[in-house]
Parts: C-alpha cells; structure tokens; sequence
C-alpha cells in the first residue's frame, strides 16, 4: 500500500507532516498570462523570463499540537525574514509527481525515485518556500487551518 498523499513542512528541526487535505490548489505563478500581436501579427506570449514560482492554497484538519507548530514554524519564519536572515522552510509536495523537461530544477524528496519518459521527468518535489500566516477554525476535535506556501528559490 502506497503512503497517503501528504505536504510536508520543515523549518530548522521542526516537521510538520499535513496528510488530512481537504482541499489543495497547487498553481503556476509568473506564468506567460498575455498574448500580444506584432505590426505583421506575429503573436508574442508576454510574461517573466525566469523560470515559473510555485504556490500552494492548503486547507487541512491539524491536531491541536499540529495547529500550533504550524503557528510556531510560521512565527519563526516571519521573525527571521524581519531580521533578514535566510528563511530556510521547505515544502515536500508528496500530492502530486512534478512533470518538467529533463533534466530536473528542483530538489528531489527524500526517499523517493524519478521516474522519465519522452524527454519528461516526473518526482515528489522539495521547495523553499515563504508561508501565510495560518487561518485556524475550530472543528470538533481538530482545527481546520488554511494556509499558502510561495515557492521563493531553488534549494541546492
């Protein structure tokens, strides 16, 4: 049986696995969003140079301990990006393979294997990322918490 489809979340030596999704949209940002025509019709696709961010919209049921280490991981983040230091939170998207050409552009996650084909490579993928402050409500015996993680530079 294969392992539950989880976001995991980790800052110095802390670990948040989030497994209870009970929505996720995982998007391109800075992507080509116009089309353009030159004077002879020509169509140009307008948008940034550099290589597409990611981000993530999570929505998932947390234990009490799970709300508040991801308060705390966010707490933390927050206070090292006000002094400038490096923000060092990695996101592993263990919902869906990342498809690119070869050869890939982002860390691989740990414990798993690429897999290729036609020129493609498919793999769990890690991220450094920037994360929201967290929207928590309570529900029943666990607290449904919203959050968006921004991918914000490539982990070597």
């Amino acid at each position: 049986m294969s392992e539950p489809r989880s976001i995991e979340l980790s800052l110095d030596t802390w670990l948040l696995k989030v497994g209870l999704i009970t929505s996720l949209r995982a998007q391109i940002i800075n992507a080509p969003t116009s089309v353009e025509y030159t004077v002879v019709g020509a169509a140009t696709a307008r948008g940034v140079l550099h290589r597409p961010k990611y981000s993530w919209e999570v929505t998932a049921l947390l234990t009490e301990t799970e709300a508040e280490l991801l308060k705390g991981m966010f707490l933390v983040q927050d206070r090292k990006r006000r002094l400038r230091q490096p923000l060092g939170m990695t996101l592993v998207d263990r919902t869906e393979r990342f498809v690119e050409l070869a050869p890939t552009t982002r860390a691989i996650a740990p414990g798993t294997t690429p897999t290729t084909a036609n020129g493609l490579v498919a793999y769990f993928a890690a991220f450094s990322v920037l994360l929201s402050p967290p929207e928590l409500t309570a529900a029943g015996r666990f607290f449904e918490c919203s959050f968006t993680a921004v991918e914000i530079e490539n982990i070597a």
